[in-house]
């Protein structure tokens, strides 16, 4: 299988530290373990203040090239 890497942005959100709707980025990777696709987003940045994410939709495809 092959997965393109890359980033996705969520808001953050900690109002009296100055942080409104504050993009943060988050790296998105994928391993195979067997038969099975583990999608793994990894937290890219440092804060010493705490942020409320923003849910967020993400939408990936996965194409399975082996042969049968």
């Amino acid at each position: 299988a092959w997965f393109k890497k890359g980033y996705v942005w969520v808001l953050g959100n900690n109002v009296p530290a100055g942080y409104v709707d504050y993009p943060v980025p988050f790296k998105v990777n994928m391993i195979m373990s067997g038969s099975i696709a583990i999608i793994k987003l990894t937290f890219v940045q440092q804060f010493t203040d705490a942020l409320t994410l923003t849910s967020t939709n993400l939408s990936y495809r996965i194409i399975d090239y082996s042969v049968f």
